[in-house]
């Protein structure tokens, strides 16, 4: 490990558990928002999959970013739980909602983090203002495969589409040194900023926290103390 890889919490006040809650899905979507997608202030980011760990870190550091947020969900009862992590809108996917975001946001978004994967990134692109850009950072929807994509046809006019993946997290092409943990860190624990972690277990009870984690009831981070 990298000395540079080591980042610096001193003075948090945060539990083991909650810390152990902060590192893949924060660093993940910092990666992608803050540098593939260049996410800044004002701007409106679509979060696909949202209620995915990494979707809930996305929206709960877009809003840090001071970014406007409409994130997705399969299931209307999870919509509460977005809202919760700062969404300002919310809409329920059945596969096509591209049409719902231009609803809601005429000129299209300014850029879309993708959790689901191929299997609807066709329909985010749809979804994006001229110049704006989609990054694939999740494959919930099942092999990382385009068929037969049609870049004129199906890329809008001026608009990137790009996949981000954590192992470059940590090199010399993505460094931690200007990583947010400890800010993030600071606003959990004095309650500005959302707290990702669900429900913790006892190492004796790992079945049980597979069986809550297969359940979909999780919609955030489960930690198992040992």
């Amino acid at each position: 490990m990298l000395r540079s890889n080591v980042v610096d919490l001193e003075g948090t006040t945060l539990s083991w558990e909650e810390l152990a809650a902060l590192p893949e899905s924060f660093l993940t979507a910092w990666g992608a928002l803050a540098k593939s997608l260049t996410i800044r202030k004002g701007q409106t980011l679509l979060v696909r999959g949202a209620t995915a760990a990494v979707g809930l870190a996305s929206v709960v550091y877009a809003k840090t970013l001071a970014a406007r947020v409409v994130a997705t969900t399969r299931s209307e009862q999870n919509t509460a739980r977005l809202r919760e992590v700062g969404a300002d809108i919310t809409l329920v996917d059945d596969g096509q909602i591209a049409d719902d975001v231009r609803r809601a946001v005429p000129e299209g978004v300014d850029a879309a983090l993708e959790v689901v994967g191929a299997a609807t990134v066709r329909d985010t692109l749809k979804a994006l203002k001229p110049f704006g850009a989609v990054t694939v950072i999740g494959l919930l929807g099942g092999p990382p495969v385009l068929e037969n994509l049609d870049l004129m046809q199906e890329l809008p006019g001026a608009t990137r589409l790009s996949f981000f993946q954590g192992y470059v997290l940590g090199t010399a092409a993505l460094p931690l040194t200007d990583a947010p943990l400890k800010s993030l860190a600071d606003g959990i624990a004095k309650r500005r900023v959302p707290s990702l972690l669900t429900k913790t277990f006892d190492f004796d009870q790992v079945p049980r926290a597979h069986a809550f984690m297969e359940s979909d009831r999780a919609l955030g981070k489960i930690v198992v103390r040992v």
